[in-house]
């Protein structure tokens, strides 16, 4: 199969704007205004290095974007809610009840109104959501962490990422109604692991979406393969373009 075209526009997208001339002469002017050029790198070899970085952060951002869009594509029958970065708001009750009843997986059929933020320094304390969707048909709003799942997380990791998923989950159905005007009748939190490898010990690996998994939890065709092939693209597409800059440096050696 080939890969859904408004999933490879997002990827073109990326990847344009991380080869862009124009945005690399900006940004070349602007470090010589303010005297910040690095004597380190020749021209060409400091924009190798500012790609090689960008493309470190973007390759993990990437993943993200790609679920969000091809769940947005792909599977019609729900709705990707905008939720806003840094927007959920973590209540006092719910943290407190999270951190003391992780082995206590039944306190999740509980829910807490949603709205009061404990602070913290100051600010209103929150937990950013990677991605949440809306099943209109069974009225449900299910919440996702999305991990590369390369591996199993250490203790302390896994008692993390197992709180923060409570306290989400706690206070989502009246998220969904409060904040979304949804009705909601079910209210369910996920780990989506990626690479399919198993993120936490067994007792909580219900709480896990394998890479692998993807087209029968969201209940689609080809989300999971479409996926890995623009993560695929971007590789290839990635090392294509690099190669162009990084030739432009050795001639500048040569030169």
């Amino acid at each position: 199969m080939s890969l859904d075209s408004h999933i490879k526009k997002i990827v073109d997208e990326k990847l344009n704007n991380l080869f862009s001339d124009k945005k690399w002469n900006l940004k070349v002017k602007k470090k010589e205004r303010v005297g910040n050029v690095d004597p380190l790198y020749s021209d060409a070899e400091a924009r190798m290095a500012y790609v090689l970085h960008t493309a470190t952060i973007m390759s993990g951002q990437l993943i993200d974007v790609l679920y969000t869009n091809s769940v947005k594509i792909l599977c019609p029958h729900l709705k990707v809610l905008d939720i806003g970065k840094n927007e959920f708001k973590v209540s006092r009750e719910a943290k407190t009840i999270a951190s003391t009843s992780k082995h206590d997986s039944d306190i999740l059929e509980n829910s807490l109104p949603y709205g009061k933020a404990q602070k913290r320094r100051g600010k209103d304390e929150s937990i950013q959501i990677d991605l949440m969707t809306y099943d209109s048909k069974s009225k449900t709003i299910s919440s996702y962490e999305i991990k590369r799942g390369g591996g199993m997380h250490d203790s302390g990791k896994q008692e993390k990422i197992i709180e923060d998923l409570y306290t989400v989950r706690l206070l989502l159905k009246s998220y969904g109604e409060r904040i979304q005007k949804l009705e909601i009748k079910k209210a369910r939190s996920y780990v989506i692991s990626h690479m399919g490898i198993d993120l936490f010990s067994p007792e909580y690996r219900k709480f896990e979406v394998k890479g692998y998994d993807l087209n029968r939890h969201f209940k689609t065709k080809n989300l999971k393969e479409n996926i890995d092939l623009a993560v695929d693209y971007f590789a290839k597409e990635f090392k294509r373009r690099f190669k162009i800059i990084k030739l432009e440096a050795c001639k500048e050696l040569t030169n």
